[in-house]
């Protein structure tokens, strides 16, 4: 069994440091898999392949999301359920469906709103904004980047204050 999990934790720091490819999505649906191993590996496992079939296989990759919030929950961890509601609403997003992906972001910013996590609420605050721009409800969008600014101010989260002033600006263009 501990010869296992070491060949298995190697598998996915290697996946993790070389990003996804045909063999590494191939290895981690093995992992995905296997009965025997610890769930918190299996967790890993399903919302990687999520994250690797977001882009190209966007169906593929919701039903690994699917797998990944059942499990999430089977197991309490809220952060993970966030987490794959978030890769859902991104998922959605690219596929167009923007009513159903506000309303999962929706759901993702409820679960960390509960567990009080300020920049998992920030960037989600952000991916709101991002689809309300994508319908063109720059409005709406800019109260959403405002409210991930806020927060990435406070946690000094770097990347989400560059992305919020990034929009910003663009976002104003539109706002009537």
């Amino acid at each position: 069994m501990k010869k296992n999990f070491l060949v298995v934790f190697l598998v996915l720091c290697f996946i993790h440091s070389k990003g996804f490819d045909e063999a590494s999505v191939d290895s981690l649906e093995k992992v995905a898999q296997q009965a025997n191993l610890p769930d918190s590996i299996k967790l890993d496992a399903m919302y990687k392949l999520a994250r690797s079939y977001s882009f190209n296989s966007p169906d593929k990759a919701l039903t690994f999301i699917e797998q990944t919030y059942n499990l999430a929950k089977k197991m309490n961890r809220p952060k993970s359920m966030a987490d794959a509601m978030s890769l859902k609403g991104k998922v959605l997003k690219n596929k167009g469906d923007f009513k159903h992906a506000i309303a999962t972001h929706l759901e993702a910013l409820k679960i960390k709103e509960q567990i009080k996590d300020t920049l998992g609420q920030s960037i989600s605050y952000n991916d709101i904004g991002v689809v309300y721009k994508s319908m063109k409800n720059y409005t709406e969008a800019m109260k959403y980047y405002k409210k991930s600014n806020q927060l990435a101010l406070a946690v000094n989260f770097g990347k989400g204050i560059a992305n919020t002033l990034r929009s910003v600006p663009c976002t104003r263009l539109f706002t009537p």
